[in-house]
Formats: structure tokens, C-alpha cells, sequence
């Protein structure tokens, strides 16, 4: 039995394929750390923005609670991280871009 709101065959091999970031096939602990720590940031900064707590971002969420100035930008911004067009974003949808984000500047 698959336990988890997202912990289905998909989303562990997408997870495993996030972590491996050296694409060994194996997670060291540095990654799995690395990991750990993109993840609980990208799930604090949806729980700001999340204003009716139901574990999904709108666009009039994003762009009222995401701290951008500028709506359009923020509506861009949200258009990008809305990977399947449905106009929400969840953790799963959200890491996927976050986390390619903050893996690229973790390497600089």
C-alpha cells in the first residue's frame, strides 16, 4: 500500500530522479540533504502563499501573496511554475521548477 498525499510510483521516481543530481543511480547522503532542504523550503514558501490552506497555489494567490511588485511579472512567474496550464500549482508541480532553480544555484 502506497502511503503519502503524493507518494505514488511516479512522484518516488521523479523524487529519486530530482536527488540523484550526479545520475549514479544512488542518493549520497549530501544529496538526500540537498534534497531535504529544497523540498522543506519550497513547502514553507507554498504554505505562505497557500491563503485558504487546501495545498494549492492560484494565480490570485500567487500574485497577491508571492511579494512581486509588478502583477504581470508575478503572473509570468506563476505561468512558468504552472507546469500543467490547470491554473494552480502544487508542492510536486512547484518543485519541479524550484528545484531545478535552487540545484543550479547550489552549483554556482
Amino acid at each position: 500500500m502506497e502511503k503519502g498525499f503524493y507518494l505514488n510510483a511516479q512522484s518516488r521516481a521523479g523524487i529519486f530522479r530530482a536527488s540523484d543530481v550526479n545520475r549514479d543511480d544512488v542518493i549520497s547522503r549530501a544529496e538526500y540533504v540537498e534534497n531535504r532542504r529544497i523540498t522543506d523550503e519550497a513547502k514553507a514558501i507554498m504554505a505562505g502563499m497557500d491563503g485558504n490552506r487546501d495545498g494549492r497555489i492560484t494565480k490570485i494567490e500567487f500574485v497577491k501573496m508571492a511579494g512581486i511588485i509588478d502583477e504581470s511579472i508575478a503572473a509570468e512567474i506563476f505561468g512558468l511554475l504552472d507546469t500543467n496550464s490547470d491554473g494552480e500549482t502544487f508542492i510536486p508541480e512547484y518543485l519541479r521548477i524550484w528545484g531545478g532553480w535552487a540545484r543550479s544555484r547550489s552549483a554556482q
